[in-house]
């Protein structure tokens, strides 16, 4: 597996975009991408599911408190030679605070990545396929013990258990609130990248990715 292959085929492949208003209260909804499963009315606070062609209310949900950030919905930034778009963002609790993935977009070759921020520390990932059994095998080991990946040596570096607590902006799958996640972070044993698996109570999801320079972060207005 490598950051640079293409995880396209993990969603749904652009099409012409058909107007939406909200079920709760039948404002316009400005959905902008074609693989969007959750949003929210930005007019009600209804959190809204995409199925094909079809849209459902789930009810209101909760808004997040706004919290110091490089990073907004719509907003861009560049980082050494990619330009990034932040299209939506998940918030984990756990007991030690909370952090957030920002669902991005490649404004140049139309990637997805997500964005992972933690206080200072900062991970861009892209989810890569691999098989639900092995996730849900090393999910089960203890920090520190060393595991093959696909053919890739790493060492458990981090594991715990977190609760959404929220979201915003468009999202690529569904997730509801309180929806416990549990998390393995792998570190290579040399050169390589990151992995991330996940399990929360729909899907088992793997993601791979590189540690980011904050310091090499340029936003960019508008």
């Amino acid at each position: 597996m490598s950051l640079l292959k293409t995880d396209n085929k993990l969603y749904q492949g652009e099409k012409n975009m058909p107007s939406y208003n909200c079920p709760q209260c039948g404002d316009r909804l400005n959905i902008e991408f074609s693989f969007t499963k959750l949003t929210r009315c930005p007019s009600c606070g209804s959190t809204l599911l995409l199925e094909d062609e079809n849209i459902s209310s789930l009810g209101e949900s909760s808004s997040l408190i706004e919290e110091e950030t490089l990073f907004a919905i719509g907003k861009s930034f560049r980082y050494r030679k990619q330009s990034l778009r932040a299209i939506g963002k998940i918030r984990y609790q756990h007991e030690y605070g909370f952090w957030e993935e920002w669902f991005m977009i490649d404004t140049d070759t139309q990637d997805r990545f997500w964005l992972s921020v933690d206080e200072g520390d900062f991970i861009l990932e892209k989810r890569v396929p691999l098989n639900s059994k092995i996730i849900k095998k090393t999910l089960t080991l203890p920090l520190g013990k060393t595991v093959r990946v696909d053919n890739i040596s790493y060492r458990i570096t981090e594991k715990g258990r977190a609760t959404c607590v929220g979201f915003e902006g468009e999202l690529p799958y569904y997730i509801k609130e309180n929806t416990i996640l549990e998390y393995i972070h792998l570190t290579p044993k040399g050169k390589g990248e990151h992995l991330t698996l996940e399990r929360d109570n729909i899907r088992y999801l793997a993601y791979q990715g590189v540690w980011m320079d904050p310091y090499e972060i340029e936003v960019i207005d508008g």
